[in-house]
């Protein structure tokens, strides 16, 4: 498609051409119609000559007359005389033989001048061949006898004269034409220079140039025009760096979301995803933007409940297992949203629930665990009480088992107690204000030492390996000394006879303590639960000696509260090793 510019160039080349054309051809026919004119009323005034001429030269001397005539007149260019009587025959001609020149009386000019007017006509003479116009006019010859007397001039004279004039014209015309056509170029260079600038910016402004200004100065309408658009692209620039920056902060907010974030239109076509939704549902969706939802996401719940929030209106919560092995749950709200046009759409807000779920079964299934290592204790205290009451405390030796065997249950009672309490804290995930420095290897020496009367008297042997520098650790000394009291005393209840061994290893950034033994060992199949709260491998074997099954997981919660961790290896009848990584401290 051709520019406006060059439709506006060639507009009006073509006005200036028709205007040109149109003025020079009515200029020749003015110019060849004067040219006729002052030739009919030239030869109007020479017949007006010749008819007197006619009323007073004798008919036998009028045709050398007319020749001398015709002579004389010529001066002012070729002139023919022909004197016709009433009747039509020529009485004389200056150009030709009169007695044979055909009948005149049906001339235009001869019929015209019958009716008492001056007769014009132009035509080829058929006695000479030659282009005239003639002029006719009624006279008398002197014996008065009805003439006409006619006077006519070569029209070579007159198209000489237009060709001429045509020729004059043409060249006036081109010369028009070519200082329109400059002129039609200034004009264009005048008018398409703020022109290109006003598109050049308008082409910039679309590719997203907003910067982009026109220039376009003065007070004509372009002067107006240009500010008019420096000021919208401006109102722009600012319009779109204000969209920028929120669009931004939208997207640092989504990325620091920990909930996946779903908008889709009403084709249930994705317009925003942020990248917890990644991390959530496990899959690849970057570059989702425009791609159907359930391509993204292939979950058939999601995606019926997208469908019936745009349909009604209503939002929805629901909860998808994307996951059965592993146990992953999703809760996901939807709600509608109505963008700035008519179209609605959905927006999604997910949020990975699998371990809430985990940490309300444990709940659950700590509290029913707790309720019954709670409730039978509280039973036998109970019972024996009410054995008390019943009169059985008047029976010394039965009263002093009895109160034995309260005052065992109540130790254990307040050792489950402030092993909940203690497993409160650790799970709590908080560093202690208490925290200090020390060397592990002289903390581990004391919680040792507590249990020198229970391993020695029974039978069993202790072996240290602890390096000969100083392995600093960083924590509460109150819950170090926990975790190895509950270590050392778990291996001296399963260990009947053998060998306990503490090592302790330095590396550069841990701390690496162990507890092993030579004791009845773990099955394979339990090793994955030996941490969970009230497990325990030989349920009788742990309460007899007072367990309470808490001890493990405090273990495994206040290392991890210290940035440390807890592991275990074990063989069934050969012993197990129990190892805590500390963070070292330098």
């Amino acid at each position: 498609m051709k520019s406006i510019i060059a439709k506006y160039i060639a507009f009006l080349s073509l006005t200036a051409l028709v205007s040109i054309l149109t003025s020079g051809l009515i200029s020749i026919s003015i110019l060849n119609k004067k040219h006729q004119e002052s030739m009919e009323e030239r030869l109007s005034g020479l017949t007006a000559i010749a008819a007197a001429l006619a009323r007073e030269i004798p008919e036998e001397r009028l045709r050398g007359a007319i020749d001398d005539a015709a002579r004389i007149l010529s001066g002012e260019g070729e002139i023919r005389l022909t004197v016709i009587k009433a009747d039509g025959t020529v009485a004389a001609d200056s150009a030709a033989d009169a007695d044979r020149m055909d009948n005149h009386l049906g001339r235009p000019e001869i019929a015209e001048a019958a009716a008492g007017r001056v007769g014009f006509a132009s035509r080829t003479s058929d006695t000479v061949k030659i282009r005239y116009m003639y002029a006719a006019r009624k006279s008398v010859l002197k014996n008065g006898e009805v003439c006409f007397v006619r006077v006519a001039a070569p029209m070579e004279r007159v198209e000489s004269a237009a060709r001429q004039a045509r020729a004059s014209m043409i060249t006036a015309a081109v010369f028009t034409f070519a200082a329109a056509l400059i002129a039609v170029a200034a004009s264009s260079i005048m008018f398409t220079a703020p022109v290109r600038r006003l598109t050049e910016m308008s082409a910039k402004i679309s590719a997203g140039d907003f910067s982009a200004r026109s220039a376009v100065r003065g007070d004509n309408e372009f002067g107006t025009l240009g500010r008019s658009m420096d000021s919208m692209a401006e109102s722009i620039e600012r319009d779109v760096a204000e969209l920028k920056r929120a669009r931004d902060d939208i997207e640092n907010i989504l990325r620091g979301m920990r909930d996946g974030v779903i908008v889709v239109d009403s084709g249930k076509r994705i317009i925003l995803i942020n990248e917890a939704v990644e991390e959530i549902f496990r899959v690849e969706c970057r570059n989702s933007a425009g791609k159907p939802l359930v391509s993204v996401l292939r979950l058939a719940a999601l995606n019926d409940g997208v469908d019936a929030v745009l349909a009604d209106g209503a939002s929805r919560e629901i909860e998808i297992e994307t996951d059965p092995i592993e146990g992953t749950v999703i809760d996901a709200r939807i709600f509608p949203f109505r963008g700035g046009g008519a179209d609605a759409g959905a927006i999604i807000a997910a949020r990975d629930i699998t371990r809430l779920k985990k940490l309300e079964i444990v709940r659950r299934e700590f509290i029913e665990n707790a309720s019954h290592e709670l409730r039978t204790p509280v039973a036998v205290i109970r019972g024996f009480v009410e054995t008390l009451l019943a009169g059985a405390s008047k029976d010394t030796a039965a009263l002093d088992r009895f109160l034995h065997l309260l005052e065992k249950e109540s130790i254990r009672l307040a050792n489950l107690t402030e092993d909940i309490l203690s497993l409160e804290r650790a799970e709590s995930k908080r560093a202690s204000d208490d925290a200090e420095t020390f060397d592990a290897a002289t903390l581990l020496r004391d919680c040792v030492s507590s249990f020198d009367l229970f391993i020695f008297g029974e039978g069993l042997k202790l072996e240290t390996d602890f390096p000969p520098e100083p392995a600093f650790v960083n924590m509460s000394k109150q819950d170090f000394r926990q975790i190895f009291v509950n270590l050392i005393d778990n291996a001296v209840k399963f260990t009947d006879k053998g060998v306990i061994r503490l090592k302790i290893r330095r590396a550069e950034r841990d701390v690496e303590i162990s507890v092993s033994d030579t004791g009845i060992g773990v099955p394979a199949r339990d090793i994955e639960r030996v941490f969970e709260r009230f497990y325990r491998v030989d349920k009788s074997r742990s309460r007899e000696r007072g367990g309470t099954g808490l001890g493990l997981s405090i273990v495994k919660h206040l290392a991890e509260k210290w940035g440390g961790s807890a592991a275990v290896e074990s063989k069934l009848g050969v012993g197990s090793t129990f190892t805590v990584v500390l963070p070292a401290s330098r």
